[in-house]
């Protein structure tokens, strides 16, 4: 990975299915895993993988842009 990087990624989706083993491959890897949920009773279940959460509504869009952008994430995955 390229020096410049701050090794943190933004993943839209985090609670799903697929979200959660993403995250969890990530953090295994050694990422800074910043996961969106729109539920506030699945932030506890993506700490616990090493995920920092962050409960937004993808259809919220300037809430989104905001969380997007405040994350300074190398990298965004939806």
């Amino acid at each position: 990975m390229p020096s410049d990087l701050n090794n943190r990624v933004f993943v839209a989706g985090a609670s799903g299915v697929v979200g959660r083993r993403l995250c969890r491959l990530l953090v295994e890897d050694g990422w800074d895993v910043l996961g969106t949920t729109r539920s506030p009773n699945r932030t506890a279940a993506l700490q616990a993988i090493g995920v920092n959460p962050v409960i937004v509504d993808v259809f919220d869009e300037s809430t989104l842009r905001r969380v997007v952008a405040e994350s300074k994430a190398d990298v965004i995955i939806h």
